[in-house]
C-alpha cells in the first residue's frame, strides 16, 4: 500500500461548500474547499491552491468552523486528478483528502479569527508539540473517532 501524505498551512479561498453522495451506509455528506499556500517573497511570490476534500466529523468541523479567509493546517493524502474543461482544455488539480483540520490561533480572545461564534470550550486540544506552531487541534480520524 503505498499514500503521499501531505501538510499544508494557509487560508481558505472560499467558504467551504457542502455536497451529498450515497456512499456505504447511505446517503452522506461532505465538504469542498481550497487552500492557498504562500511563499516566496516580493515579486517572486507565488501561490498554490489545493482543493480539498472531507467527509464525516471532518466535513462537520469544515462547514461549521471554516470560512473564506480563515487561516488553517491540513494534513491528508495528495491525490491528482484529471480533468477536462467545458472548452476542451485538460489539466491535473491537486486534491487532499482531508485526515485533519487544525487552526491557527489569531491571537484574538475568543481564538476564532475574528468571526463571531466562538469555537465549543470540551472539542479544544492545544497541540504539545512545536512543530505545529500552536495550532489548535479540532479534528477527528476520517473513521469519525476523535483524535
Amino acid at each position: 500500500m503505498a499514500f503521499a501524505q501531505i501538510t499544508l498551512m494557509g487560508n481558505l479561498g472560499k467558504d467551504p461548500e457542502t455536497f451529498s453522495f450515497n456512499g456505504r451506509n447511505g446517503a452522506t455528506e461532505g465538504v469542498k474547499f481550497s487552500v492557498a499556500v504562500s511563499h516566496g517573497k516580493d515579486e517572486k511570490k507565488v501561490t498554490d491552491w489545493f482543493d480539498c476534500t472531507c467527509f464525516g466529523a471532518n466535513a462537520k468541523t469544515a462547514k461549521d468552523w471554516l470560512t473564506k479567509g480563515k487561516p488553517v493546517i491540513i494534513q491528508g493524502d495528495l491525490t491528482l486528478r484529471p480533468w477536462e474543461g467545458k472548452d476542451g482544455k485538460k489539466g491535473t488539480s491537486l486534491e487532499v483528502n482531508v485526515d485533519k483540520i487544525r487552526f491557527v490561533p489569531s491571537g484574538e480572545k475568543n481564538g476564532n479569527g475574528g468571526g463571531a461564534r466562538q469555537m465549543p470550550e470540551r472539542r479544544i486540544a492545544q497541540s504539545q508539540t512545536s512543530e505545529n506552531l500552536g495550532a489548535i487541534d479540532l479534528a477527528s480520524d476520517r473513521d469519525g473517532s476523535t483524535l
